[in-house]
């Protein structure tokens, strides 16, 4: 379905028909469309066109975007309407023999509507076998954490949480303190059922040692290198030939993508320390979608109007599949490892009934979505993943993520890129 979004139309009548449109638009780097009286304020003032030039992004690749947010939201309000669950939490007094189960949740944007459809019809079924409703609410992975920490106040008891989590990436599960403390109280299981994963989750240590958390697969970031911008340098091969400063201003980070992102940063400063951090800073050339990088480099360098593209995208490598055959783009799996950012699933120790959501998330159909309609590397027994043979995914492993406070460091991180990519702008870098 086409949406009438065009270049011509402001920003503010976009979000007035297409309210879903606003977090992209923020995530696109319009940060009053946050509010809403800036939103009509500033919105009003200026059109899609307008806008996308001042970004340096083109203008049809970002309507085609925002049309794409509202198909897939719509989409996924079918497919909730065709459950009985709505979407407010539960009571925290309800007794658990009456109440229903209350699943939350952030998942990569490709497999979201999917994943809600199976959902609904796990929903239906619920209801119809127990009298119960299962509410849930499942959110794209780039609008971030904080909506669900609404949910959690600060110190509450287990039974004012949501019963199941899912969550791509390493905040909430690891950064919460109400998350970590309840964690440390047992309040957690591992309710798979599984003996094993696969030999991609075997080999990289993906089971929890100590049977709270359910990784379920993984979003691998990959390189996607544009050849006629990347000169005469050397085609980068690993994570540490990216921070060399010959790729200063010359890389697009998934900023936006928050799980990802935070991913990135966190593998780099295990890896690197600060001064790999700051370098990721340096070499911060614009956040694009990669549908964005994708569609432009195919007018890259093409006339005296093109819009200056990154030397090289990190980007998932579900995004590799959608590259045009015969154009200057090449996928690179780094040598020293994709960084994976984990799919977690967070399940309450003491509820038996929530185990038909749990056996939806950690089942054979949902690692059949993660592998073929994600690219996303699963970890179910009887999967075979699509990563490219003998290709490495790195991550920072149990170990690491039990004895460091994340939250700390993440936010760490964030200070040191923040301040080597504002030093590069100061310095005079076109950034």
């Amino acid at each position: 379905m086409s949406y009438d979004i065009n270049a011509g139309d402001t920003l503010y009548d976009i979000t007035e028909r297409y309210p879903e449109t606003i977090d992209t638009l923020v995530e696109a780097g319009f940060s009053r469309m946050s509010d809403p009286g800036a939103r009509k304020r500033f919105g009003s003032s200026i059109t899609l066109e307008t806008a996308a030039q001042v970004k340096g992004i083109e203008p049809g690749v970002l309507a085609a975007r925002l049309s794409e947010v509202v198909e897939a939201q719509r989409r996924t309000e079918d497919a909730t309407l065709a459950a009985t669950a709505g979407e407010a939490p539960q009571p925290a007094a309800a007794s658990h023999s009456k109440r229903g189960v209350w699943t939350v949740g952030l998942v990569p944007c490709p497999i979201r509507v999917p994943i809600m459809e199976e959902l609904s019809e796990v929903a239906e079924q619920f209801t119809a076998e127990t009298g119960r409703e299962l509410s849930y609410d499942l959110q794209a992975a780039y609008t971030g954490t904080e909506w669900i920490e609404e949910h959690i106040t600060p110190g509450a008891g287990i039974d004012s949480l949501p019963d199941v989590f899912l969550s791509a990436g390493y905040k909430l599960f690891f950064t919460n303190p109400t998350i970590l403390s309840l964690k440390e109280s047992g309040a957690f299981a591992d309710r798979r059922g599984l003996s094993r994963m696969n030999a991609f989750g075997e080999h990289i240590g993906l089971e929890d040692p100590d049977g709270h958390y359910s990784i379920i697969g993984m979003v691998p970031a990959i390189f996607l290198v544009n050849e006629n911008e990347i000169g005469d340098r050397p085609m980068p091969r690993s994570w540490e030939d990216l921070l060399h400063p010959r790729f200063e201003n010359s890389v697009s980070l998934p900023i936006g993508d928050f799980d990802l992102f935070d991913g990135v940063l966190l593998s780099i400063y295990r890896r690197y320390g600060e001064a790999g951090v700051r370098a990721l800073g340096r070499s911060l050339f614009r956040s694009l979608h990669p549908s964005q990088m994708i569609k432009g480099a195919r007018g890259a360098r093409s006339g005296n109007d093109a819009v200056a593209q990154p030397a090289v995208t990190v980007m998932p490598y579900f995004f590799s599949r959608t590259i045009p055959a015969g154009g200057p783009l090449r996928p690179v799996w780094p040598a020293d490892g994709a960084i994976g950012s984990p799919i977690l699933l967070l399940s309450r120790a003491d509820r038996p009934e929530i185990q038909p959501v749990v056996d939806l998330f950690a089942g054979a159909k949902m690692a059949e979505i993660l592998t073929y309609q994600g690219l996303f590397p699963a970890t179910h027994p009887d999967i075979e993943d699509p990563v490219p043979e003998s290709a490495a995914v790195e991550w920072p492993g149990w170990d690491y993520l039990n004895r460091n406070d994340l939250e700390a460091v993440l936010s760490r991180c964030a200070e040191l890129f923040d301040g080597a990519h504002q030093g590069a702008a100061d310095h005079g870098a076109p950034v």
